[in-house]
């Protein structure tokens, strides 16, 4: 029976994702070693900080000064989450920021610069390039163009970061030509299988919401937006069952620019690791017998043959 290699997969989902600091807190309290991490968007910049720098103390306390720092303010997702902190109750002033929204939808092709995303993933991760880290990482982001994943594991990594949490139409997205590179989390949500060929067994930190409010008022935008959070809620939910063990914190239903909740979020994502780490324990040990990891290696296999249907 030997040592097995695990993998941790962090999800995005913006201000969702600092509850991963929590769970990566007991992981470490708990003398759980991460081997590999693989994020997306916000999990992509939670994995490079842990990357950088395995410490869930130092991470909380960075990701604190960060929130009250001039870089987060200049990001601008603060007039976005009052948008969802508030509810317009004038049916007036409600048609009337659709329309402003959809005409500016049509000229622009995002609302924060690229620019200003680096400068709060430079603030956050203290290393410049893959090269740098303690633990490995893979980035994952999504080409838009082709309707493929795209893969960063060395070079750039504050470059990759960006791509992966560029939300399209709200973060400016990388462009070449027939290239478009943006949030990892229109096609990896949680990036499970990226882990599979380098660890024996895969964590997953989900942090989809779990059901959603009932819709205010019923109209076309309000129903569209409803059916793209249904199909982002339930791929997630898919990939996160792929993993071997899954954390799923209280992640409050919250939109992905509610960064206020950060304190909840971390304290969230503590309480659930705290009431299950002890079951992950057991089971990574049970996953180090040898009859296990074969058997692993064989379900893995038929997973890969079969298109993982």
């Amino acid at each position: 029976m030997g040592k097995i290699k695990v993998g941790v997969a962090l999800a995005g989902g913006g201000a969702r994702g600092t509850a991963h600091i929590g769970i990566l807190q007991v992981l470490q309290e708990n003398q759980v070693a991460i081997d590999h991490l693989a994020g997306t968007s916000a999990g992509a910049i939670m994995a490079a900080m842990y990357a950088a720098r395995p410490d869930g103390d130092w991470m909380e306390k960075r990701f604190a000064e960060f929130m009250v720092s001039g870089v987060f303010l200049d990001l601008g997702t603060e007039r976005l989450a009052r948008r969802f902190d508030k509810t317009e109750s004038n049916p007036l002033a409600k048609r009337l920021k659709h329309h402003v929204v959809l005409n500016m939808s049509l000229s622009r092709q995002f609302i924060i610069p690229r620019k200003r995303l680096e400068a709060a993933i430079e603030f956050l991760v203290p290393a410049a390039t893959f090269e740098e880290l303690e633990i490995p990482l893979i980035v994952c982001a999504a080409d838009l163009q082709a309707a493929q994943p795209v893969v960063y594991t060395s070079g750039d990594l504050v470059s990759a970061i960006c791509n992966s949490a560029s939300i399209p139409g709200v973060l400016e997205s990388e462009i070449d030509e027939n290239v478009v590179i943006a949030d990892g989390g229109v096609l990896t949500p949680v990036p499970v299988e990226q882990l599979r060929d380098h660890t024996d067994f895969v964590i997953a930190c989900d942090v989809s919401k779990r059901g959603m409010p009932p819709m205010q008022e019923i109209n076309m935008y309000s129903l569209m937006m409803r059916a793209e959070q249904i199909t982002q809620m339930t791929l997630a939910q898919h990939q996160a069952a792929r993993a071997d063990f899954t954390f799923s914190p209280d992640v409050m239903a919250l939109h992905w620019s509610q960064f206020g909740a950060f304190h909840t979020l971390v304290g969230n994502g503590r309480a659930e690791a705290e009431a299950r780490v002890e079951i992950l324990k057991r089971r990574i040990h049970h996953a180090s017998y040898p009859l296990a990891r074969l058997g692993n290696r064989v379900k893995r296999w038929l997973l890969k043959r079969w298109g993982r249907n």
